[in-house]
C-alpha cells in the first residue's frame, strides 16, 4: 500500500507529467488539464488538512511568486514539509512579492518555499524571488524549486535563495534550516 508520502512522491510527479505531455500533444484539452488538476489538489489539500499541527513547530510560507499559476508543486512542497513537522502557510498562486514578505512576517515565518514551474515571462518572476529575498530578514531562507526554477538556477542565485531541484532537495534545505536555529 502506498501512504501519503509515496503518493506525493511517486504518483502526483508522474501523473501531472503525463497529463502535461498530453495536453501539449493535443490529446486532452485545456478543461481536461484543469479537472484534472483540480482533483488532484483537492487529494493534496486534503491530505494536509489531515497532518496534526504542532504548535512550537516551526513555519514554512509556502506560494508561488508573481506570474506563477501552477499550484501542484507548491501544494507538494507543503505536505511534504508538514510531513516531517512543518507548520504551513500556503498563500496559493500568483502572490506579488511584497504580499509574500507581508504574509511571512505576519505569519512569523521561519522560511519561504516558492515554486516555479512555467511563466511566460521568467525574467519577471527572477525579479519577483530576488525583491522578496531584497524584502526579507537575512535569517529567513527563501527555496525555490520546480522545473522553470531548475532551469533558471543560474538567474536565481543569489545569497539567501536556494534553489532546490527536487522535493527531497527541499526536504534536506528545511532539515539544515531546522537544526541552525
Amino acid at each position: 500500500m502506498f501512504g501519503i508520502p509515496a503518493f506525493l512522491r511517486e504518483i502526483v510527479p508522474t501523473l501531472m507529467h503525463r497529463i502535461g505531455d498530453e495536453w501539449r500533444s493535443g490529446q486532452l484539452t485545456i478543461a481536461h488539464e484543469h479537472l484534472a488538476t483540480a482533483a488532484v489538489l483537492a487529494i493534496i489539500f486534503e491530505a494536509l488538512r489531515s497532518m496534526p499541527e504542532t504548535p512550537a513547530a516551526r513555519r514554512l510560507l509556502v506560494a508561488t511568486p508573481a506570474g506563477e499559476r501552477h499550484a501542484v508543486g507548491a501544494a507538494l512542497a507543503a505536505t511534504a514539509a508538514a510531513l516531517d513537522g512543518w507548520t504551513i502557510i500556503y498563500l496559493g498562486v500568483d502572490v506579488p512579492a511584497a504580499d509574500i514578505v507581508a504574509g511571512a512576517a505576519t505569519s512569523r515565518a521561519d522560511a519561504v518555499a516558492l515554486s516555479i514551474v512555467h511563466s511566460s515571462n521568467p525574467a519577471a518572476v527572477v525579479r519577483e524571488v530576488h525583491a522578496v529575498r531584497a524584502s526579507m530578514p537575512a535569517t529567513i531562507p527563501v527555496l525555490t524549486g520546480g522545473a522553470l526554477a531548475v532551469k533558471m538556477t543560474k538567474s536565481l542565485e543569489q545569497p539567501g535563495i536556494v534553489v532546490c531541484d527536487s522535493i527531497a532537495g527541499m526536504r534536506r534545505v528545511l532539515a539544515r534550516a531546522a537544526q541552525a536555529s
